[in-house]
């Protein structure tokens, strides 16, 4: 079967936003992502992204438009994606990943350059 992660989608009053998963890492092969938006406010996405061997050594090097506030998602191996959910709402997405470095990112105008993003390992 599909090894399952937990998702955390969330932000606190003071600004402070982030993405929490179950595990850091994932064996190669199907993935199931449990995604849940925590946020009593906001609404928040998550789109795994592969990263390149230099991506991996700077996450933070992503392609970014500081004009949209947003990763430039056409620029980044995007792999699929939990779209916008609303405050309190839930998605599940089903991929299958390769050995390699990951990005889980929310790419909601801000939110990435907020805090949003966690890696994650396949082997």
């Amino acid at each position: 079967g599909a090894a399952e992660i937990s998702v955390t989608l969330w932000d606190k009053p003071d600004g402070t936003m982030g993405i929490t998963t179950s595990a850091p890492s994932v064996a190669a092969g199907p993935v199931t992502f449990k995604v849940t938006n925590s946020s009593a406010m906001l609404i928040h996405e998550m789109v795994v992204v592969r990263l390149t061997p230099e991506q991996a050594a700077h996450p933070d090097a992503l392609p970014y438009d500081a004009t949209a506030r947003e990763v430039e998602e056409e620029d980044v191996d995007g792999i699929s994606e939990v779209a916008e959910l609303d405050p309190g709402k839930g998605g599940e997405l089903s991929v299958t990943l390769a050995a390699g470095s990951y990005e889980l990112i929310c790419n909601v105008a801000g939110h990435f350059m907020n805090g949003m993003r966690a890696l994650l390992s396949v082997k």
